[in-house]
């Protein structure tokens, strides 16, 4: 079990996958992205590798969407866009910019950048109380979200790409002009959901061709 610490009232849950949001009712939503007992949003959580040695409370381990972008990204690229959606309605730590970036083999700058983040906020670090929008948030969990769909093709196909793992080809297929883009960025079409489609399809396309 996948478990994590509530920073504020230290009440351990459950980490959950973001997959399904869409159908489950609006409480439960707001239950899974947030602490049940003091309203501390899950994306601030801590998480723990193993359940500690204490036998569930009167809550048991009440289940949390929770988005660390440090480890593997499987369950959020199996999520739809409307779990993104709603994973992103109150924002992101500010923290998890650096996070992902890290994941994606670039420089904080650049992927502030895409985001309309500016330069002089990204060195200046992570703030306390300091989150990117909604808007913002879902262009990094659509990230997340490429970059986990990456990794699912790459485990499936059983085979590595040409050496790299699935950050380095993403982050750097992202930079790289493309003909079906008319020549291109990948990285300039992040801005509407439309556009997210668009890049999602070539994703799949280069993962069928083996990562060309």
């Amino acid at each position: 079990m996948r478990v994590t610490l509530c920073p504020n009232c230290r009440t351990i849950h459950h980490a959950v996958s973001p997959v399904g949001l869409t159908e489950l009712p609006e409480e439960t939503i707001a239950a899974r992205l947030h602490c049940k007992l003091c309203g501390t949003h899950s994306l601030e959580f801590r998480q723990s590798t193993d359940a500690p040695e204490l036998e569930p409370g009167e809550f048991g381990y009440p289940a949390v969407v929770v988005a660390q972008f440090n480890h593997r990204f499987r369950q959020w690229g199996e999520a739809a866009a409307g779990d993104l959606v709603l994973c992103a309605r109150d924002g992101l730590p500010f923290g998890q910019v650096v996070r992902l970036a890290r994941a994606l083999h670039l420089d904080g700058v650049t992927l502030g950048s895409w985001i309309s983040v500016d330069a002089a906020e990204i060195l200046a670090g992570p703030r306390e109380g300091r989150w990117v929008d909604p808007l913002q948030a879902e262009v990094l969990l659509f990230l997340a979200h490429l970059l986990g769909r990456v990794e699912m093709a790459v485990s499936t196909a059983g085979r590595p790409l040409a050496g790299d793992d699935a950050g380095v080809w993403l982050g750097s297929w992202l930079q790289r002009p493309n003909e079906a883009l008319g020549g291109r960025l990948p990285c300039d079409f992040l801005v509407t959901h439309s556009r997210r489609e668009v890049v999602c399809d070539l994703v799949s396309e280069a993962a069928t061709r083996g990562y060309g």
